[in-house]
């Protein structure tokens, strides 16, 4: 339990290169695996995302107060792999509720992730959903995931 230690004993922990499952004050697990993958499959891993995920970065226009239109690119970008729904895309710029990500289909790459993520965390997935942040800046506030499919708990 997090409150069980100091942020120092937390730290010292971290470091050790030890697995925890950490239940949070909010009743939230956070499982930390330092580990999770050796380097070669890592660096396969990170080989297959780059080359056969297309992360998809929203443009959104606002009028500025001159009037002249400004288009910006998200710089957070998203991707979603599942072979059983789609999602629908967070935030329009045109106020679009229907629009839906095109969602990718489960290659054995993907499948093998889930599988060992399924395993380390002792829990069933439908869906692997990739946030990339393009320049390190974008944050994400605590939120829930309420997408169509993703189960009562995402």
């Amino acid at each position: 339990v997090w409150a069980e230690a100091s942020p120092a004993e937390w730290e010292d922990r971290l470091r050790d290169g030890q697995a925890y499952r950490i239940l949070l004050p909010w009743g939230t697990e956070l499982l930390w695996y330092p580990r999770f993958l050796d380097h070669s499959e890592a660096s396969e891993l990170e080989q297959s995302i780059s080359s056969g995920v297309t992360m998809y970065h929203p443009t959104y226009q606002f009028q500025t107060p001159s009037g002249v239109v400004d288009h910006k690119i998200n710089r957070k970008g998203q991707a979603k792999i599942c072979d059983d729904f789609t999602f629908k895309v967070q935030y329009s710029s045109k106020g679009e509720k229907s629009k839906t990500y095109e969602v990718m289909q489960f290659d054995p790459w993907s499948r093998h992730l889930m599988k060992k993520v399924e395993a380390a965390s002792e829990s069933v997935f439908n869906a692997i959903w990739f946030n990339h942040y393009r320049d390190g800046t974008v944050t994400i506030q605590w939120h829930t995931d309420s997408d169509e499919g993703l189960g009562p708990n995402a």
